[in-house]
């Protein structure tokens, strides 16, 4: 059985294994719909780019501005969420597609 309420309820898989009783499986939320650059505002979502940032193995935003060629005032702009230019955005998604995630272990 899966049951949604609306947009944002929790997905639930539950079974039946015996008569009257039921064993809840998973109960896990929807699909997240984040998207690291917002065209419509002409931002990035800056704890997606944040993380995309220190994933790729820089150590933050300092040093990812410098490797990316762009000014450390304009990349914590985009961290803060405030819009940039096409250009800047470019600029920040050609830094980051130059290196591939490292791997992460699994935890659990």
């Amino acid at each position: 059985m899966y049951g949604m309420a609306g947009a944002g309820a929790a997905y639930l898989h539950a079974r039946n294994q015996e008569p009257g009783r039921v064993h809840v499986i998973a109960v896990q939320s929807p699909p997240s719909a984040r998207r690291l650059w917002h065209s419509e505002s002409q931002s990035f979502d800056g704890a997606l780019l944040r993380q995309a940032i220190v994933m790729r193995g820089w150590s933050g935003v300092s040093e990812f501005a410098r490797s990316s060629g762009l000014r450390e005032s304009t990349v914590y702009a985009a961290v803060a969420e405030h819009p940039v230019r096409d250009r800047t955005a470019l600029r920040i998604i050609q830094a980051l597609a130059k290196r591939d995630p490292i791997p992460m272990p699994l935890v659990g």
